[in-house]
C-alpha cells in the first residue's frame, strides 16, 4: 500500500521533473500522470488553472486537486467510483477539487504507485 508521504514525494518528484523539462518555466502545466501497480495512469494535477485548493502555482502542498483517469482504467473502484457517480450526467471532464485522501484512496485501489 502506498502512504500519503509517498504519494506527496511521487507528485513532488513529478512535479520538479515537469519544471526541469520546461526549463524552469510556466509551472502551472500539467505534470505527467502517475503510474498506478495494475497499469493504469491518473493525472494528478494542482495549479492556478486546476480544479484544486488552493488556486495558486508552485505550492510544496494543497488540499485537494484536479484528477483524470483514462477509460483504459481496469476499473473504477469504490473511490472513484463514488466522485464520477457525484458529478452532472453532461460533466465528462476532469474531477476538481479530489482531496489527497481520495486522491490516495484511488491509488490504493488500484494496487499503489508502480515500483
Amino acid at each position: 500500500m502506498t502512504n500519503m508521504n509517498e504519494l506527496q514525494q511521487a507528485l513532488a518528484d513529478k512535479r520538479a521533473s515537469s519544471i526541469l523539462k520546461r526549463g524552469g518555466i510556466n509551472t502551472q502545466m500539467p505534470i505527467s500522470a502517475i503510474e498506478l501497480a495494475d497499469g493504469s495512469r491518473l493525472s494528478v494535477q494542482a495549479s492556478s488553472s486546476h480544479y484544486c485548493h488552493p488556486r495558486e502555482d508552485s505550492l510544496k502542498q494543497y488540499d485537494s486537486f484536479e484528477v483524470w483517469c483514462w477509460e483504459s482504467f481496469p476499473f473504477l473502484g469504490d473511490t472513484l467510483k463514488k466522485l464520477v457517480d457525484a458529478r452532472h450526467e453532461d460533466d465528462d471532464g476532469p474531477l476538481g477539487w479530489v482531496s489527497a485522501e481520495d486522491v490516495l484512496a484511488i491509488v490504493n485501489e488500484h494496487g499503489g504507485l508502480s515500483k
